[in-house]
């Protein structure tokens, strides 16, 4: 983390705070809190490059929609769904007017509201969004790639899960 910290703070003093290559190291520095399962430390920092990207590079650009996606994914890993669910809609919406239906990152956008409304309990409400993301992925990567097969086997999962509910 300290050379996280140490390149941040040179884009800083060099690029400024809100240039796009510093808003790349904040990311990151968010992006290792994340990883190391301090999502309470991860916030900030994802809103920060939120807030600033959509000053900087507008609302709709496809660096602001990925900090959108970002945000709801810390906020989701804080378990506050509700304050995650208007971003990654907000986040899938922009992204299928912007990128398109079948883009990779639209569709990992429908992959994350799917995973949203799993974890909430709500599986019916997450496999038709799961199914559209592994179909897409599928179509554009072809079956074998590890994205595909990562959806697909979620898929699989809440497709077993719904129809155990629906047997009983």
């Amino acid at each position: 983390m300290p050379l996280y910290r140490r390149a941040l703070e040179s884009r800083e003093r060099l690029l400024g705070k809100e240039h796009p290559h510093t808003l790349t190291s904040v990311n990151n520095l968010a992006e290792l809190h994340a990883g190391a399962g301090d999502a309470v430390g991860a916030l900030p920092l994802c809103r920060r490059v939120l807030e600033s990207s959509e000053r900087v590079l507008g609302k709709e650009h496809p660096d602001t929609l990925t900090s959108v996606d970002n945000l709801a994914g810390c906020m989701q890993a804080l378990g506050d769904a509700a304050g995650a669910l208007p971003l990654y809609r907000r986040g899938l919406e922009s992204r299928e007017r912007v990128l398109g239906k079948e883009h990779p990152h639209t569709l990992t956008s429908v992959n994350n509201l799917a995973e949203l409304h799993a974890g909430a309990g709500d599986a019916a409400g997450a496999l038709p969004l799961c199914r559209r993301a592994a179909d897409g992925f599928d179509r554009l990567l072809g079956p074998d790639h590890p994205s595909s097969r990562g959806v697909r086997a979620n898929y699989n999962q809440l497709e077993r899960e719904v129809a155990g509910h629906t047997a009983r």
